[in-house]
């Protein structure tokens, strides 16, 4: 039986780290989609990430570019669903930022093995391990 690849949502602010080339995260960054590239895991996202992300890249880089790079993203990228069930859910948590119970709530409704973040306190309510990217990287 072939072995489970793990299978994590990313918080937007791994994403902003590839594409910004934020220092000193980049490298991280760049190594978790390694990991995807080559299949030993299954990288999500949350809908209202991508629009944050958008955002970005269209303010540095124009529209146009924007969408090339998130087509190009979401080539290695699943996007998690959101719907009503999940954002009632995200309510109950007890997050302080209601942005990260949406991704709790999402990564949980997909089935997701954990949440990678740089922002694990953040995320002390999450029903899900909470991982920072380089214990994601050693294991």
């Amino acid at each position: 039986m072939p072995k489970k690849v793990p299978a994590y949502l990313l918080d937007t602010n791994i994403v902003l780290d590839l594409i910004g080339k934020r220092e000193p995260f980049v490298n991280n960054a760049v190594r978790i989609f390694a990991l995807a590239e080559k299949e030993q895991v299954t990288l999500w996202v949350s809908p209202h990430s991508l629009a944050t992300i958008y955002y970005f890249l269209s303010k540095s880089k124009g529209r146009k570019s924007a969408s090339m790079l998130l087509e190009k993203l979401l080539n290695l990228l699943h996007v998690a669903p959101i719907d009503e069930t999940v954002v009632r859910r995200a309510f109950t948590y007890g997050f302080r930022d209601w942005e990260d119970a949406l991704v709790a709530s999402a990564a949980q409704s997909a089935r997701l093995d954990g949440v990678i973040t740089r922002n694990v306190k953040d995320f002390k309510p999450s029903p899900l391990p909470v991982l920072l990217p380089e214990e994601v990287l050693a294991r």
